[in-house]
This record gives structure tokens, sequence and C-alpha cells, in this order.
């Protein structure tokens, strides 16, 4: 039940996100049009339910005891019966991932692109993580739990969030702010690369203002923006993100996007584990494949 109504709730904000740039298409003449907008949609949504599909199955597989999970712990993994190290995680339950995400997505429902709501995102942020979340990764929690706030009153909530992890973060590669942002890419999905890669900067540096997270949530967002356009055309969406990549990122993300069209480059991710490489890298050789959801897992 727990699952069905997430579902429920994310098909709400998946509409509500998508009125923001809505093209109101529906008459005979522009049936093509229409179609593709429905096409569009459904990528959408197809978009955070992946998330959270993703998370619930993964979720207990965090923190293994051993450096290899076998392939029967990954199909036990798969049909989200829940468990994990802990035992803690309900059938289908995700983690901070997935409840930051809806944050997000909450957060954006009242603005238009492209002005970013920071100070709503930032306060559905503290407040998710002074509630006694479940999990909550040690660099979100410096930015958002109330225990660290030391900054002076008259900042607003994002330039408190943004200071504090600024002071405490700054060399922070985790994959914290990569998990949560695909809201922000369909919310933004009708803007430009340049814009979208502004926007994802500026939501990552809420709670990690290295820059190498920054161009990774953006070449991620370019990538999901340019899907939501082209659904079918997986290599495109790769490329978009590559070529704005070469033009305006850093060389450590040039190179992970390099490596994942590389398929004889499969490192072992239980080493450095909640490195954003790692689910960056992946995510772009899945895209670079094509691959389904059950092959990409």
């Amino acid at each position: 039940m727990r699952t069905e109504r997430k579902a429920l709730r994310i098909k709400e904000y998946i509409s509500r996100l998508w009125s923001s740039h809505a093209t109101g298409v529906s008459s005979a003449d522009n049936l093509g049009n229409f179609s593709h907008e429905k096409a569009s949609l459904n990528a959408a949504e197809g978009a955070m339910l992946g998330v959270c599909v993703g998370d619930a199955a993964g979720a207990p597989l965090e923190f293994p005891r051993s450096a290899r999970i076998s392939e029967e712990k990954v199909h036990q993994a798969m049909q989200m019966l829940g468990g994990g190290v802990f035992q803690a995680v309900g059938p289908g339950q995700g983690t901070d991932d997935t409840e930051l995400m809806l944050c997000l997505a909450q957060s954006l429902l009242t603005s238009k692109p492209p002005s970013l709501p920071l100070d709503e995102i930032a306060h559905a942020y503290c407040d998710w993580a002074s509630n006694g979340p479940l999990d909550i990764g040690s660099t979100c929690e410096k930015a958002f739990a109330t225990r660290f706030k030391s900054c002076p009153p008259q900042l607003s909530q994002a330039a408190s969030c943004a200071a504090i992890a600024k002071q405490w973060s700054s060399r922070s590669e985790t994959n914290d702010a990569l998990n949560r942002v695909v809201p922000l890419a369909i919310w933004a999905w009708r803007e430009n690369s340049s814009v979208i890669a502004h926007l994802a900067g500026l939501e990552a540096s809420l709670s990690h203002p290295s820059p190498v997270v920054k161009d990774c949530n953006a070449a991620y967002c370019i990538a999901v923006a340019h899907l939501l356009k082209q659904p079918s055309c997986a290599e495109t969406a790769f490329q978009a993100a590559l070529n704005w990549a070469k033009a305006e990122a850093g060389p450590e993300v040039v190179t992970w996007l390099e490596q994942a069209q590389d398929v004889h480059y499969c490192p072992c991710v239980n080493t450095r584990a909640g490195w954003i490489k790692w689910g960056f890298l992946y995510a772009f050789r899945h895209l670079h494949l094509s691959s389904s959801f059950e092959a990409a897992r």
C-alpha cells in the first residue's frame, strides 16, 4: 500500500511539474505533437518512478559486509523485499534518496522555470532532516540538520545551507545530490543546456559545493531533459551531455563520460562506496547501451 501511494503521489507531481511547460496541444491538426508530448510525459513518469524502484531494490544492498555482492543477493534485492544490514528497510521502501527527490519535486510545483525556488527547496530538505529520517548521508546531514546550523540569522535558508556545506563539505563528492535531482530536469526540460546546467549547479550547492558534483548533476539533467524531448534517442541524450561537458565542465566529468562509453572499463563500486563517479558512470554506461532496467541492475 505504501508503494502504491508513493506511485500515485509521483504521478501527481509529474503532472504538475509538466504543467509548468505545458503546450496545451490537443487539436486534431496537432495530433502528432500531442502524441509526442504524451510520450515525453510517460518518460518523465518513468524517470521519477525509476529512481524509486532502483532505490527500493538497492536499499537492502547498502553497506555490504563483504566486498562482493553475489548474484543471489542481487536477485533477492530486485524483488524489493526489504531487509538489509540494519533490517530496517521495509518491502518497496526507499532511502533518503527517494525522500529528498520527493522533497525537491514538491518544492518545484509552485514555480516556473527558470526561476528556481531555492529557499523553498532548502526549507523542505531541512524539515525532512529534522523529522528523523531512516537514513541520511553525512554530507546532507551537515547541510540540512538543525544542529549544524551556526550561520547568521539574517541569511536565507538556502544561503545558510550553502554556507554550511561550503564550510564542512567543500570537497565532498558523495552521490546524494545526484540521486535527488531528476525532478529538476523534468521541471526545466524545455530550457537550453546552459540554463539547465546552471539550475542543477545551484540546487547541488545546497549540500555539495564541489565543482565535480555540480558538473555531474548538470550533465545528468541535460541527458534527462534530452530524453524527455526525444524519448527513444538515448545516444542523442548521451552526446548532448558529453558536448556540454567538453565545453563547460571540468576534466574529471569529461573523462568519466568517455569511460562510460568504454564497455571494457568496469570498475568495482564497493571501494569508495557512495562516490558520485560510480552512479554517474554506470548511469551513462547504460544510457549509452540503451540497457533495460533489468540489464542495468
